[in-house]
């Protein structure tokens, strides 16, 4: 996927905790043409290569409901430490 494709596009970062996934954290992601940000709230930090080949399209029919009302999620798992 390539950065300019997700820009603007919500993202949520979830937790699995047996067949239960709980937010970790919620933004917007924003490509400057050559940055990929993700800013939340809180804090903005620039997604790595890594996390955008994990990010999964939230479907119609998405089975995990914390992933409702977003256009991306990506699991924790694939998340750099920061």
């Amino acid at each position: 996927m390539h950065p300019s494709i997700v820009d603007g596009k919500s993202l949520v970062v979830l937790r699995q905790c047996l067949s239960r996934f709980s937010i970790v954290e919620k933004g917007v992601l924003e490509f400057d043409g050559s940055t990929l940000y993700f800013t939340t709230g809180v804090r903005t930090r620039t997604i790595t290569d890594a996390e955008l080949s994990a990010f999964q399209i939230v479907r119609a029919d998405s089975k995990i409901a914390a992933c409702h009302g977003f256009d991306l999620f990506l699991s924790e798992q694939h998340v750099r430490s920061v």
